[in-house]
């Protein structure tokens, strides 16, 4: 079998912005990489762990999904999706999404 390395990868249902320290869960989709892609997922240079991955094998799809809560220190960093072809170094794409993240609103 021909190693290929992902052909796209995207961030989906990103909110437009983050309230700091709220739970938000957002997706990475990747296609196109034989054998299926390893995401992994970044916070400026730091590792980030994702709660659950997945793989469909028929529509060479692969699904991770990060659960985080972003705090003011946050504003403006890059979380950062990677899609890696595990069989051979260098074989990857990533996408970057700038968060923007607001103080909790206080209510009376």
């Amino acid at each position: 079998m021909v190693s290929v390395r992902p052909l796209v990868v995207n961030i989906v249902n990103k909110p437009a912005r983050l309230v700091a320290d709220q739970r938000y869960e957002v997706t990475c989709e990747s296609a196109g990489s034989r054998p299926p892609a390893v995401i992994t997922w970044y916070k400026g240079k730091r590792l980030l762990r994702k709660v659950k991955d997945d793989t469909r094998e028929h529509a060479n799809l692969t699904t991770s999904v990060l659960s985080f809560v972003p705090n003011t220190e946050d504003d403006g960093k890059a979380i950062t999706c990677r899609a890696e072809n595990p069989n051979v170094t260098g074989l990857f794409v990533d996408t970057n999404w700038n968060i923007e993240v607001v103080c909790k609103q206080l209510t009376n």
